[in-house]
């Protein structure tokens, strides 16, 4: 059997969507239907291809502009 879209719309924000959505899967996973269809979603937005930043070379640039920074503010002659 061939599985048909369903939307969930509305336009209010508490009006309940997420927790009807999250019982429709409870209930559908439950009868086995899987969720196969969003397996391709990462590729489709270009996730499989990203990459994690350099989280350290990050923190060392900050760490940089932070010191020039106290540098150009701070006369550090007169500290003792």
């Amino acid at each position: 059997m061939a599985a048909s879209p369903l939307m969930i719309q509305g336009t209010a924000s508490d009006a309940g969507k997420s927790t009807l959505v999250a019982g429709l899967g409870r209930a559908w996973h439950r009868r086995g239907v899987s969720g196969a269809g969003c397996d391709g979603l990462p590729a489709w937005a270009g996730l499989c291809d990203a990459q994690s930043p350099d989280v350290q070379a990050i923190r060392e640039a900050e760490f940089d502009r932070l010191a020039d920074v106290i540098e150009a503010a701070i006369d550090l002659e007169r500290l003792p």
